[in-house]
């Protein structure tokens, strides 16, 4: 690790490109031409639009009514302002919608379309959409409400993304982590953050570059063709984009959340100087709070700087240039670091947000009829809550906002636990896993289990759990058979919770998960 290096006494950075080349020069050619690869077929293009449509037409007679958006989504992206190529996108796109029963966003692509150079010969096939459409909303009687998520109680005074009945504790084993004040039931919401840094550059990019949201009646950037907005408020709103609009980072897996972290300091000083200094200041201790901060935004960007990074260890340089070289090629950042030395400064400081990012960022995959659609997010608040194979907290995300609930009982005094892992990997890989990026042993119920053979048939045979086994797949999907479902599990889990863990335990509370996140429309995992 070469993190923080200097030449000499008081001397400028070490430059990292001169420490790498002597290890590759391979891999430093192939890391320059894969950079130019990305900005290759960039542009607007009517051709590649209209073959991107053709597919999405063959996704739709195959009934893969969400892969198909996806292409005319692309398509769209690509199309030239004023060209027929917008209309048949908004159109089509507006049948999916149709398919899928989102009348509402069916309506508003037929208006988009219409209003896009829809050719007239074809205007008949809209409006008998728009018939069918209206015909079905009228059927309608039954429509279950989704529920957005609020705190379950006051906000927390220092954290007012976190309910109070949290908080914020450190020692020496666990680092800063999160513990319960008072005894909290299972279901309620403590947490609730928008992400400080978000990567959707892995994703088939079916989500709003403000503010994250999937499937919506997206409107393409009229300069690039990387990004979609849901409105033209998320539109005219997302600064962000304006300052990068054109830049190739898009177009590199994981690059994004780096990237834009780089832009988000740079944009919270007024001069290279002052954030140089904040940064060497805020990196020589561990205290989060500072008197020298001047705004919410230098805040914020102290806290993420105080974040654990990768293990010493880890080395992944190939992959850090990349993006501080997609880093350097953003007009704004170019101008800002504009000496070698600072260029140095920069490559550290790109390295440091990697580690930060890569340790602490949550990735949350949805797989929609193939297509990958992953969203990762970081919150500053959300990196203290620590690992457990049987968590007691629930995390997802709705659009950029990370929701944690309580998934099983919590004393007063018990930390908070969510799971970084699959849950399907077996005890060694996970344990492996957690050894090699996290440094730490798990020791949790599930690690080192502690039930008795006789207590794992007495859970097999309980009424509660026969039930949830039997009815979850069906019971779930109906919200008054959800209330059934969800009060089974709670009062299955409370009943066994002093075991901690066991397969029936850890069955029982991802369906209670589950079922919660069905309420706000979310996806689930069993």
């Amino acid at each position: 690790m070469v993190l923080w290096k200097r030449e000499s006494s008081g001397g400028s950075y070490i430059d990292l490109w001169a420490l790498y080349e002597p290890r590759n020069f391979i891999d430093k050619a192939n890391l320059i031409s894969g950079l130019k690869m990305l900005e290759i077929g960039c542009g607007k293009n009517d051709i590649t639009s209209t073959q991107l449509r053709h597919v999405g037409n063959e996704k739709f007679e195959e009934k893969l009514w969400h892969l198909a958006m996806e292409f005319y989504n692309r398509s769209l992206r690509l199309a030239i302002k004023g060209s027929e190529n917008v209309g048949f996108a908004y159109a089509n796109r507006s049948a999916c919608f149709l398919k899928l029963k989102k009348y509402d966003q069916c309506l508003v692509d037929i208006e988009l379309a219409k209003n896009s150079k829809y050719p007239p010969r074809l205007m008949s096939k809209l409006e008998k959409r728009e018939a069918e459409c209206r015909k079905q909303m009228k059927k309608l009687s039954d429509i279950e409400p989704i529920v957005r998520p609020v705190l379950s109680f006051p906000p927390n005074k220092n954290f007012p993304c976190m309910a109070n009945v949290l908080e914020v504790q450190s020692n020496e084993e666990y680092g800063k982590h999160i513990v319960a004040k008072c005894d909290i039931e299972m279901g309620e919401i403590v947490m609730l953050e928008e992400g400080y840094v978000s990567d959707i550059s892995s994703s088939d990019q079916i989500r709003c570059h403000t503010c994250k949201e999937p499937e919506k009646n997206f409107l393409p950037c009229l300069n690039c063709t990387d990004v979609m907005f849901c409105d033209h408020q998320c539109m005219e709103s997302n600064e962000m984009h304006k300052m990068t609009c054109g830049a190739s980072y898009y177009r590199l897996k994981g690059a994004q959340s780096v990237v834009e972290s780089i832009v988000t300091a740079v944009t919270a000083f007024d001069t290279v100087d002052e954030l140089m200094n904040f940064v060497e200041r805020a990196l020589c201790t561990r205290d989060f709070d500072s008197p020298e901060c001047k705004s919410d935004a230098q805040i914020n960007y102290r806290m993420f700087l105080k974040l654990l990074g990768l293990p010493k260890k880890t080395d992944p340089m190939l992959e850090i240039l990349k993006v501080y070289q997609l880093v350097l090629s953003i007009p704004t950042i170019k101008r800002f670091f504009d000496s070698k030395d600072k260029e140095k400064f920069l490559m550290h400081l790109t390295f440091q947000h990697f580690l930060i990012i890569k340790r602490n960022g949550i990735t949350v995959d949805y797989d929609l009829e193939g297509l990958y659609n992953p969203i990762e997010i970081m919150g500053n608040i959300f990196s203290f809550f620590n690992h457990s194979c049987l968590p007691n907290i629930s995390h997802t995300e709705i659009g950029n906002e990370l929701v944690a609930l309580t998934i099983l009982p919590v004393s007063k005094g018990e930390q908070l636990f969510i799971n970084y892992m699959d849950k399907k990997q077996p005890t060694r890989e996970r344990q492996l896993h957690l050894r090699n990026s996290f440094e730490f042993n798990c020791k949790c119920s599930k690690c080192v289990p502690r039930v008795e053979e006789g207590d794992f048939s007495k859970m097999q045979t309980d009424p509660d759990y026969q039930f949830i086994r039997m009815f979850y797949q069906t019971y779930r999907l109906e919200h008054k058979h959800r209330l059934i479902l969800k009060e089974k599990s709670k009062k299955f889990l409370q009943k066994y919770i002093q075991f901690k863990w066991s397969e029936q335990i850890e069955y029982a509370s991802v369906c209670f998960s589950n079922c919660m996140l069905k309420d706000f429309g979310l996806q689930f995992s069993i």
